[in-house]
């Protein structure tokens, strides 16, 4: 059975960071991280969600290694307003650059809005096609992980809305 610490040795190596980047991501000492991966100790709850929304997973998965992807639909007379909704977008790209956006929901309706797509680095991460489709999930109330792409060059992109 998988441990907590090799989960979160793996998700530290699959997004690029150091021990010791790690560590001053969760203001934590470079031990610590060391004795989380070796099993030795873990990481208290609160440092436990910074790592899930650090790594784009969830507690339940660091802890368990139950990785739900949960994605639903909500009411109509349940839905948020754009202006409370968060996109958050992870781009981790082949040539080992990391990009981390939570956007609010009303610039994604801005972008579907204008002309242009969203790059990084000259490389598309959204087309304009592709931010008119996440607007419309979102206004039909999706929440969760409503996009992932890997592509054949190596880059990794998500998007939720929460």
């Amino acid at each position: 059975m998988e441990s907590i610490g090799n989960r979160i040795t793996a998700l530290r190596k699959q997004q690029g960071y150091t021990q010791e980047a790690l560590a001053d991501h969760c203001h934590v000492s470079s031990q610590a991280v060391s004795k989380w991966e070796n099993d030795l100790a873990i990481p208290d709850v609160t440092t436990l969600v910074a790592l899930a929304a650090l790594f784009n997973t969830s507690v339940d998965y660091l802890l368990r290694g139950d990785q739900v992807k949960e994605v639903r639909m909500t009411r109509q007379e349940n839905r948020k307003p754009l202006e409370e909704l968060v996109v958050r977008l992870t781009v981790d790209t082949e040539d080992g650059d990391t990009v981390r956006m939570n956007l609010p929901a009303k610039i994604i309706e801005i972008l579907a809005n204008s002309s242009n797509d969203l790059n990084y680095n000259g490389k598309d991460i959204l087309t304009k096609e592709n931010i008119e489709l996440i607007l419309n999930l979102i206004q039909k109330g999706t929440i969760g992980e409503i996009l992932t792409v890997d592509s054949a060059d190596g880059d990794h992109v998500k998007i939720f809305v929460e």
